[in-house]
């Protein structure tokens, strides 16, 4: 098995060629200036050059790919966009299938072990003070939606594990992120190769065309019109 591996997740993108012995990772991070580093939301810009990085590394063959792995959301609107922009441009290419990476389901698959019959939350930031939520429960999405970062509470209950990749201040000024799992998630690369291998041997890959962005909020495009 071999896969390509693209996630536009503006706070860790990175591009990684996976085999059943072999985890080649590019970050966009290593492709930025001081400057850039400041602002996440030219990360997934970079990813070409990850990419451009990966197939330049002896013995690695682009072409050979069984899939393309691409994270659909949610998440950053641009991030989502570019990163399947150019997993479609590849897969469509070399005639391949992407399978769509859910980022909740990353996100919770990144434990060192999930509890059957337990329910988690699963955030993920929106525009602050809102967050993306995902229920779960053995794999199975109970609900999901938009949440504001003090209505938590209105979600959850003392027996909801809260799965989050937020900063420690974050976590230290909101107390009900003490049930929380971000001290013990595992390295994003690594989980996303593992679930991305799983989702191949159960089938899950689609025609570039068919893939669709995961988005869970509406967004809005106005059109400025000036008076002549």
């Amino acid at each position: 098995m071999k896969l390509l591996l693209i996630d536009s997740n503006p706070n860790s993108s990175f591009a990684a060629y996976y085999t059943d012995s072999e985890l080649l990772i590019s970050k966009t991070a290593d492709f930025m200036t001081p400057d850039e580093q400041k602002s996440i939301n030219k990360s997934p810009d970079k990813l070409i050059h990850c990419l451009d990085y990966i197939s330049n590394q002896p013995g690695i063959e682009l072409d050979k790919i069984n899939a393309v792995s691409v994270t659909i959301g949610p998440g950053s609107f641009t991030g989502i966009r570019v990163g399947l922009a150019i997993a479609k441009g590849i897969a469509d290419s070399l005639e391949k299938k992407i399978i769509p990476v859910n980022n909740f389901l990353l996100l919770l698959n990144r434990l060192p072990e999930i509890e059957k019959n337990k329910i988690y939350c699963v955030l993920i930031p929106a525009k602050l003070p809102e967050l993306y939520y995902s229920l779960i429960k053995n794999n199975k999405e109970i609900n999901s939606g938009i949440v504001q970062l003090t209505e938590i509470n209105t979600i959850i209950d003392e027996n909801t594990t809260v799965v989050s990749d937020f900063s420690d201040e974050t976590v230290r000024n909101l107390s009900y992120f003490s049930s929380s799992s971000i001290s013990k998630l595992n390295y994003e690369p690594d989980s996303m190769a593992k679930l991305s291998a799983e989702l191949f041997e159960s089938g899950y890959m689609f025609p570039p065309g068919e893939v669709k962005p995961l988005y869970i909020k509406d967004f809005v495009f106005r059109k400025i019109l000036s008076n002549k």
